[in-house]
Parts: structure tokens; sequence; C-alpha cells
């Protein structure tokens, strides 16, 4: 039986905008960690657009979610790959991971925890040989400022990961080309 959870476009703007917020936040983060800041457009639009693209989706496919209909709506995750090149592709498998671990609750806690510290451990690798023991103040809010960042885009992923919901509508049957259903 689907939920009624309103309309898919007040989900959608929310998410849109915490996407807008969360690509300027992240491109203001970019600046203050750099030693030698350069601006471009192209970079910032894309990162500002990738976010606002991203959040906007998440928004659609957590209102599938609570809709409690179809799958389909787990190949919205895709717009988060763009999030995952250059630069952050030091993030992609991390909020893969993590976002899988935080959002299968139903999963056994031994495969989330595993998942979620591979999620850690990566960032540790990655991370060990770029931070100078925190030299300064600068590195350590920088450092905080991503790991809030990544916190952001884990969860965000893991909205895809979620199982739907225990009062869920049956999947629709398959086995007939002629199946008709309302459930996708």
């Amino acid at each position: 039986m689907s939920r009624n959870v309103g309309s898919p476009w007040r989900r959608m703007l929310v998410g849109a905008l915490f996407g807008l917020l969360w690509g300027v936040g992240m491109r203001a983060w970019m600046r203050f960690i750099s030693t030698s800041p350069e601006f471009t457009w192209g970079g910032t639009l894309f990162i500002v657009g990738a976010t606002t693209i991203a959040g906007t989706l998440t928004g659609l496919a957590y209102w599938r979610w609570q809709k409690a209909r179809g799958q389909f709506w787990r190949l919205l995750g895709l717009s988060f790959l763009p999030l995952g090149t250059a630069a952050g592709a030091v993030m992609l498998p991390t909020f893969v991971l993590g976002g899988i671990a935080w959002g299968r609750r139903r999963w056994p806690v031994w495969i989330r925890l595993l998942l979620g510290l591979i999620a850690v451990a990566l960032q540790v690798v990655f991370f060990v040989g770029g931070i100078n023991d925190f030299a300064t103040g600068r590195e350590a809010v920088g450092v905080a400022l991503y790991a809030g960042f990544l916190a952001v885009e884990t969860w965000a992923f893991s909205i895809m990961a979620r199982p739907l919901p225990q009062n869920a509508a049956p999947a629709p049957d398959t086995r007939s080309p002629l199946a008709v259903s309302d459930h996708g």
C-alpha cells in the first residue's frame, strides 16, 4: 500500500536547495584548504551544479522511498557519480560503502560495521601522507570540514541503499510480459 507523502516537487526543491548549499560550502572549503587558490567558473559551476543535481534527485529518491513503491528510484544514486571525479575520487568509495552501511539497517550489524570501517580506513589511508600532523589550526579545521562534507554525502547516498519500509507494496508480477502494475 502506498503512503500519502505529498508532492515530489517539495522533496526535490528541498533537495536542490541543500545540494546548492552543499556545493557552495564545498567550493568555499576547497578555497580554504588550498595553498594557492585559483578560481575558475567552470570548476565552480561543475561542483555547484553536480551537487544541486544530486540533491534534487536525492529528494526525488527520498520521496519514492517514502511512497514504498518499486526499486527503480535507486538508480537516482548514479547522480552521485560526477561527485566522484577528479579530486572527489578520494570520497567515492567512502560515501558508497558508508552509505550502504548506513542505509541497510536490516543487514547484520557485523556487515554494516565492516563496511563502515573500510570506508573510514580508506580516508585514513588517503590522508596519512597529506597532513603534516595538524601543523596548523587551519589544517585541523580543513579536515574537520572535510569530514562533515563527507558525512553529508554519505548520509545522502544512504537513501539509495535503504530497504523499502515494512509496509511496502508487494513487487509486481514480472513473470508475464503482460503484467501491469503501478508498483514502479
